[in-house]
């Protein structure tokens, strides 16, 4: 059996990439610019990739943000004392 070549690796990433199966992508991606460091298509296709990974986690962590401010909200308004005589 033949080893892939570059561009069935390149190929093999954008298909992953699409299917949203990003750590795979990545890892092609990578693959690519360990044998060619300046591979345009590679390198653009990684930096699309970590830059919706970042995104994604940065909604995450305001999601999780808001979960505990809120968390905190009702927490303080449970110990607040009845002001109601």
């Amino acid at each position: 059996m033949t080893e892939p070549t570059l561009d069935e690796i390149l190929q093999q990433a954008f298909e992953h990439h699409r299917n949203g199966q990003l750590e795979e992508a990545a890892a092609l991606y990578q693959a690519v610019l360990q044998i060619q460091p300046d591979h345009p298509d590679a390198s653009e296709n990684l930096r699309q990739l970590f830059s919706q990974q970042l995104a994604d986690h940065l909604q995450e962590a305001q999601s999780l943000y808001r979960t505990i401010m809120d968390a905190g909200q009702n927490q303080k308004d449970d110990e607040e004392p009845d002001q109601a005589h």
